[in-house]
């Protein structure tokens, strides 16, 4: 397998988590603590995190940017994340009565895509430096 598809598989492999814990806790009849359209939210936070992975991976091969690209990707994400967000509470008003249980789902799945960024992100260092340090 390609080590560039790996970070993607990654990324698959959370969405297809954080999607079968929403499944599982609406099946256990724990659905109060999940926001009605969490699902969208997952598919936008899915696709955001694969537009900031991509913009992440055009810096990789130059280490003299890749720090840059990085916090290019990162301000991307979170500006394109609130923006998201934003979005859902214009085109849905009725859900801005109790917006807490929104924002907290919202902001956890943030946090679940933010750290496989973080890790595939700190993964491409280390290969990065065992590279440099043959030359």
């Amino acid at each position: 397998m390609s080590q560039n598809l790996v970070p993607y598989l990654k990324l698959l492999a959370a969405f297809i988590a954080t999607s079968v814990v929403i499944a599982v806790l609406r099946v256990l009849g724990l659905g109060n603590w999940v926001f009605a359209d969490i699902n969208i939210i997952n598919i936008a936070m899915f696709c955001i995190a694969l537009f900031a992975h991509r913009i992440v991976a055009m810096g990789q091969g130059n280490i003299n940017i890749s720090s840059g690209v990085y916090l290019l990707g990162t301000t991307m994400r979170m500006l394109f994340s609130l923006g998201a967000l934003g979005a859902y509470l214009y085109m849905h008003p009725e859900s801005q009565t109790a917006p807490g249980l929104l924002v907290t789902d919202f902001f956890l799945l943030y946090i679940i895509y933010a750290a496989f960024e973080i890790q595939s992100f700190r993964a491409n260092l280390r290969r990065g430096s065992k590279n440099q340090s043959k030359i």
